[in-house]
């Protein structure tokens, strides 16, 4: 018998410390509310609490973990955590990494802890094609640079844009979304299919391509448009960002990717929710709200205004440099095409004692065996406990 718990968000006033091997949480705090699904195996994961091995101490970590979705599922009584994630690339560009989980021993590179006292996990690879009923979705967001200094580069977008898109179609499940900005919100269609995103980006070219509103709500998003603009050919990815995440239609089991294509600063007008620096608190933008992945084609030049690669940094996305006239880079090997292609879906044991609405600390620590990979992120997760129907 499967029952649903309705889960509550409390307000955390925590100071930001180090990351460290501690219960205090850190930078990157999470408030998590966990949603039930259902579930279909165990995979192994109901070790007893004294055999679980302990996360082990990290030291200079040199990884960020991406921002995740997250629910619980309840099987034969039992409750479990279960994380959804992107995958995360190797220090330097070496490869994805495939994480394991309890079961493999010598050979487990990530472990888990609610309240410091260690957690079983199982983690289910993509790329292993290990249970297709857990395959992740994925709502994708193209944010597209529209000023004038794109013009060399807007055809080019929209076509590898379009072709890309359709290959990712045929091999995960995905919905894409656009929005075209510079200083103001110049266009945008909603999460959709490849087919009605292809209608949208063939409607013109150069950076007319993302001018223009489509889709059902296309009147409801050109109305809204103004409250993010600022009037200028002075681009604000950020602004771009803000739009999307308030007014799009993401679905609640999906991972939130967004890419950024620009070939400039981003410039907040002084304003600190239009900064990159906004995104460094999980208090001002979750984990749950999605990653950013940012290809800059200006061949890696800048002069003024903000870095807009720490829209990146700071969500645990990827960065790629491309030249002016965007011809050296095939967004076939975009590394959020291998953040997707490598996702995870982690299951934490045992969770059930949490299920009272008093705040947990839960952490997740990765190091390799090798130790070329370590990363630490902390959580709060507040679990309500009440039954709904």
């Amino acid at each position: 018998m499967t029952a649903k718990y309705r889960s509550t968000i409390g307000l955390l006033l925590l100071s930001l410390v180090a990351l460290a091997n501690v219960s205090c949480l850190n930078e990157g705090d999470k408030t998590i509310v966990l949603v039930n699904q259902s579930s279909s195996d165990n995979g192994g994961d109901t070790n007893t609490e004294d055999t679980i091995p302990a996360n082990p101490y990290i030291v200079d970590p040199n990884t960020d973990i991406p921002n995740i979705q997250y629910a619980t599922e309840e099987e034969n009584g039992e409750h479990y955590l279960i994380l959804y994630m992107t995958g995360i690339q190797k220090p330097n560009g070496q490869g994805w990494l495939r994480l394991i989980g309890t079961s493999g021993g010598k050979q487990q590179n990530i472990w888990s802890s609610i309240d410091n006292t260690p957690k079983a996990l199982t983690v289910y690879n993509t790329i292993d094609g290990q249970d297709q009923s857990r395959l992740m979705k994925n709502d994708l967001v193209f944010l597209i640079d529209n000023s004038s200094s794109m013009a060399e580069e807007a055809n080019v977008i929209a076509r590898d844009v379009l072709a890309w898109a359709q290959k990712l179609s045929s091999q995960l499940d995905m919905r894409f979304g656009c929005v075209g900005y510079d200083g103001t919100i110049r266009g945008a269609i909603d999460l959709t299919s490849y087919d009605i995103l292809s209608t949208y980006l063939d409607r013109n070219t150069g950076t007319d391509i993302t001018v223009g509103f489509s889709g059902s709500n296309s009147a409801e998003l050109e109305s809204k448009a103004a409250n993010y603009s600022f009037y200028s050919d002075i681009e604000c990815s950020m602004a771009a960002l803000h739009f999307a995440n308030d007014n799009f239609s993401f679905r609640e089991d999906a991972n939130r990717i967004y890419v950024n294509f620009t070939d400039e600063s981003n410039f907040n007008y002084n304003n600190t929710h239009y900064s990159v620096e906004y995104l460094a608190s999980q208090e001002n933008w979750s984990t749950s709200q999605g990653t950013i992945h940012t290809v800059f084609s200006n061949n890696g030049i800048f002069d003024e205004g903000e870095e807009p690669w720490l829209m990146s940094k700071y969500t645990g996305g990827t960065v790629l440099f491309a030249n002016n006239a965007f011809s050296d880079i095939s967004l076939d090997t975009l590394p959020v095409t291998y953040a997707m292609q490598n996702s995870y879906v982690i299951r934490i044991a045992g969770v059930g004692e949490f299920l009272d609405g008093e705040e947990h600390h839960l952490k997740l620590t990765i190091k390799t065996p090798e130790n070329d990979v370590r990363a630490e992120k902390m959580f709060n997760i507040v679990v309500g406990d009440h039954l709904e129907e």
